[in-house]
């Protein structure tokens, strides 16, 4: 994501100038928990989730993030990430800003 980008995303959610963006991330908003990652056998799929952002498996383009929230197939949604020195910030992903 260009500094542009994230500069306009950080004002219109209100955060820190300092926080960084740190990639997309997969939420289930439902128990505000994070895909930390995943494993198929060919037989059974199998997911791993935190309620910790900070271990959240980050995807760099949008377009991985909501290839998996897709073939998921659940109540999971895309949500950008951004840190500072003090906190994480999620930021659900509406489409209109990826």
């Amino acid at each position: 994501m260009d500094r542009l980008l994230i500069s306009r995303l950080q004002k219109k959610f209100g955060l820190p100038t300092d926080a960084k963006f740190k990639g997309y991330v997969v939420h289930l908003m439902s128990s505000d928990e994070f895909l930390v990652g995943e494993t198929s056998n060919g037989f059974a799929d199998t997911y791993a989730w935190s309620k910790i952002p900070d271990i959240a498996k980050r995807f760099k383009k949008v377009s991985a993030a909501k290839k998996f929230v897709k073939s998921y197939g659940q109540s999971a949604s895309v949500a950008l990430l951004f840190e500072d020195d003090h906190k994480f910030y999620v930021q659900p992903d509406r489409g209109s800003f990826t």
